[in-house]
């Protein structure tokens, strides 16, 4: 176990350079610390925004050569090309865990450190820190501007105000939303900076553009909703071939808002113009690069999981739907949606023809180390600290000096390819990364849907699969079902599937088309959802 700094690899110091590099920053004396002053009015923005301050104590830069391994917690950034590290190291305690929390801005041009009681922004581009109160203040870190939200007036207060900061922490301008300004505000900032889009739930659902400089705001709408819907989840998102603001609102039948009946998406300029919208069955949407297809989520009916339905923009009926695939991500060229499913990574391009994704053992579910396609390349992908190519060749890798010690985690791309940042933590356990028992192997569904037999016999070794009168391995074998068997669910009185659990077996009822019934086990692997 990681318990020190005295275990890294011989890294290089940062030196001061003429031309403008990073000098090596020292450990500093505690900043002097204030108690939080108690007050019956808001304090004013003014008094709460970062200062420049020295580094956490304790936190060092340190750069490692191309190959050489991580052996100390912190945030990591790798130049691609040269497999360089720059290396943010804080210190750590006895038991090896960080006591400063460290993540970086998107664009990698910051870094987010935290303790109990500060909070510190710090530019990579020359280590100049700006420290602030974490219980009063949160900071969001946008393209050129940073946006200061009150935390002690987060859940109301007339006079609270949030601000529009440079890179240096200075004000540029105030927000006027008032007790709207709280932090829970989602933001999305335009690519150059300028703009901010804000959703709020003030009163109803609403999004303003902010403009930074002046702090001048502009309501998006009015949002005129299909009758009888009301708005039960907002998203923001950007278009990634114009940088056009995407606003996505899930929505549900008045008095029911748990439950979704489908999305509103919408496209914007950002000076406030809508462009074009569409109405989709589902939510979680997502547009490819050039805005031309949409994927979306959708609950299956026969309460078997849900898809991902990939749809032109604009028209009315899918292209396909991908029953058992979820978490999507759009290649950078448009040619492909990668999703997530419980028989591992998939590639499902625009046609739909479906391939086991790079990297991936086409096997296992893994929900915390992510496979992320590049934002600017479909040729790369980037999973736990490996970069690959789309043949599953690794372009670049960086690992743990021992395992056993250190995890790679959160590895994400900067905005290109070019670089990516990742945490090295203590590493106490796997999670999920294993086998998970949800064995339904994914497939491309086209229209008509297979609803009524949404299930399939598909047996890898080519065997049957055994339709037991009950949920039991010793239970009674109706008859041994071969590949390509259709299969209809049972459902309980509550109209819920019959699903039984015994020991390592998980155990599913089910219907053949000659009227059999009985249970299959649905962790044999050999367990499909339908094609048609």
């Amino acid at each position: 176990m990681v318990t020190g700094c005295a275990k890294l690899p011989a890294p290089k110091p940062v030196t001061p350079d003429p031309a403008g590099g990073v000098p090596q920053q020292q450990p500093a004396a505690p900043p002097p610390t204030t108690p939080a002053p108690v007050a019956t009015a808001p304090a004013s923005i003014e008094s709460l925004l970062p200062v420049s301050a020295p580094l956490p104590e304790g936190l060092r830069r340190v750069e490692l050569d191309a190959g050489q391994p991580v052996s100390h917690a912190g945030l990591y950034f790798m130049d691609v090309a040269t497999g360089k590290l720059d290396a943010w190291l804080p210190p750590v305690s006895e038991t090896g865990m960080p006591s400063i929390a460290l993540s970086s801005s998107d664009d990698e041009r910051w870094i987010m450190a935290s303790d109990e009681k500060n909070g510190w922004l710090i530019r990579r581009s020359d280590g100049a820190a700006f420290r602030y109160d974490r219980s009063q203040l949160h900071v969001a870190v946008g393209p050129g501007v940073l946006l200061a939200r009150p935390l002690q007036w987060q859940n109301g207060g007339a006079g609270a105000t949030c601000a529009m900061l440079n890179t240096e922490a200075k004000l540029l301008s105030t927000l006027a939303l008032g007790s709207r300004c709280r932090a829970d505000l989602l933001a999305l900032f335009s690519p150059d900076g300028k703009t901010v889009a804000i959703s709020d739930w003030d009163g109803g659902p609403s999004v303003t553009l902010v403009t930074a400089a002046t702090g001048a705001v502009k309501e998006l709408g009015p949002l005129t909703l299909p009758a009888g819907q009301q708005v039960t989840t907002t998203r923001l998102s950007m278009l990634r071939s114009t940088g056009e603001l995407v606003l996505e609102l899930v929505l549900g039948d008045r008095g029911a808002p748990a439950t979704p009946t489908g999305s509103l998406v919408q496209i914007y300029s950002w000076d406030g113009r809508m462009r074009s919208e569409q109405r989709v069955a589902g939510s979680s949407a997502g547009l490819s690069p050039d805005g031309k297809l949409i994927s979306y989520t959708v609950n299956l009916d026969n309460r078997l999981g849900q898809a991902t339905v990939i749809q032109e923009w604009g028209a009315e009926q899918p292209r396909f739907r991908v029953a058992g695939g979820l978490a999507t991500q759009w290649l950078a060229d448009g040619s492909s949606v990668l999703m997530n499913t419980f028989r591992g990574y998939r590639l499902v391009s625009a046609a739909g023809k479906m391939t086991v994704a790079p990297g991936a053992d086409g096997e296992t579910f893994r929900p915390f180390d992510s496979l992320i396609p590049a934002p600017d390349n479909a040729d790369r992908f980037l999973y736990a600290g490996v970069v690959l190519d789309r043949s599953g060749k690794t372009v670049r890798e960086v690992r743990p000096a021992d395992a056993k010690d250190l995890r790679i985690r959160s590895a994400i791309w900067g905005t290109t390819a070019a670089s990516f940042h990742f945490l090295a933590l203590p590493n106490y356990g796997k999670g999920w990364d294993a086998d998970f028992w949800f064995y339904i192997t994914p497939k491309v569904q086209r229209l008509p849907y297979p609803d009524k037999y949404p299930l399939q016999v598909e047996d890898p070794a080519g065997e049957c699969l055994n339709l037991r009168t009950q949920g039991a391995e010793g239970a009674k074998v109706v008859r041994c079902l071969p590949t390509g068997t259709k299969l209809a669910l049972t459902l309980q009185e509550n109209g819920e599937p019959e699903v039984r659990y015994e020991g390592q077996w998980a155990w599913l009822g089910v219907k053949t088309e000659q009227g059999e019934q009985g249970f299959v086990a649905i962790n044999t692997k050999s367990v499909a959802y339908a094609e048609k």
